[in-house]
């Protein structure tokens, strides 16, 4: 049967809700309509849409791997990110191969890092498999193995998943690699509050180098902002890099300014050296300055 716009109700203006009940048949010819009519959804966030719902909806009805390959023969593996619902669907399913697949096709680090992050937060016992899948393909090994690292870690933001998965990485006990140090900031980024404490006191355990630049790690965490005054300047006592001690206060105070008084300067006094004390005092000055408009 030919479509056209017009039959199955799409114009410029119109959502492809209209198309998907169509887009759920089991039928082999069923597919190939399905395809058909999603490449007649002209705007490119709907077509990605409605592409995502058809892919969603065949998850169990053929394998995820095959789903694939139709969204290869769609034109739509560059958005593949954007297919919220199929990636999701796939990794409830069988995660392994689907990444097989996803690094043998050259989809991007990103996507493959998204997917991986997806499944082990469902099947936390197959991380080091999936890991294992990076060799498929080795021309992007370097950018998809640290994402793919850094994604685990952030998926199970615990510090027995941290050190199993740098041991698979090959870097057990090897904090201080920039393997290390990523993946520690995407880890502490989405750990609770209990989970950061256990990352610290396992942080302020290692040996000065890994101590230091996990630090720094942690500094550059979207979950750095949250850690009280007193907490803050009681781990750059811990840090023995001046350097790193700077960054440490800079990005702490850098993403807390709504939340700093400038006229309230008493855990200044606690930093452990004098030019930290200074450098706190002209942020704040800066913040003064910068709120009263001059």
């Amino acid at each position: 049967m030919p479509y056209s716009r017009e039959a199955i109700g799409l114009t410029p203006t119109l959502p492809p809700a209209a198309c998907l009940p169509l887009c759920r048949k089991e039928s082999a010819a069923g597919w190939q309509e399905s395809q058909t009519i999603l490449s007649l959804i002209g705007p490119p966030k709907w077509r990605i849409s409605g592409w995502d719902g058809f892919l969603a909806a065949g998850h169990g009805k053929k394998p995820d791997v095959e789903l694939l390959e139709l969204a290869r023969e769609g034109e739509v593996l560059d958005r593949l990110g954007d297919c919220h619902r199929f990636l999701a669907a796939a990794a409830d399913g069988e995660p392994v191969d689907f990444m097989a697949a996803l690094i043998r096709m050259q989809i991007s680090p990103e996507v493959c890092a998204l997917f991986n992050q997806e499944a082990v937060r469902r099947h936390p016992e197959l991380a080091s498999a999936m890991l294992d899948k990076v060799d498929v393909y080795p021309a992007q090994r370097t950018e998809l193995f640290d994402g793919m690292l850094q994604s685990r870690a952030a998926a199970l933001p615990t510090v027995e998943n941290y050190q199993a998965a740098m041991k698979d990485a090959g870097r057990e006990g090897q904090f201080a690699t920039s393997e290390g140090t990523q993946a520690m900031t995407a880890a502490f980024g989405d750990a609770d509050a209990g989970q950061q404490e256990q990352f610290i006191s396992f942080i302020l355990a290692q040996d000065e180098l890994s101590r230091n630049r996990l630090l720094g790690a942690i500094a550059e965490s979207s979950a750095y902002p949250p850690i009280a005054a007193d907490r803050l300047t009681s781990l750059v006592g811990q840090c023995t890099s001046v350097g790193i001690q700077e960054k440490m206060l800079t990005g702490w105070m850098d993403l807390n300014e709504a939340n700093l008084d400038p006229a309230d300067r008493g855990w200044i006094d606690k930093l452990p050296t004098d030019p930290l004390r200074n450098l706190a005092d002209r942020w704040l000055d800066r913040f003064a300055e910068s709120r009263s408009g001059k």
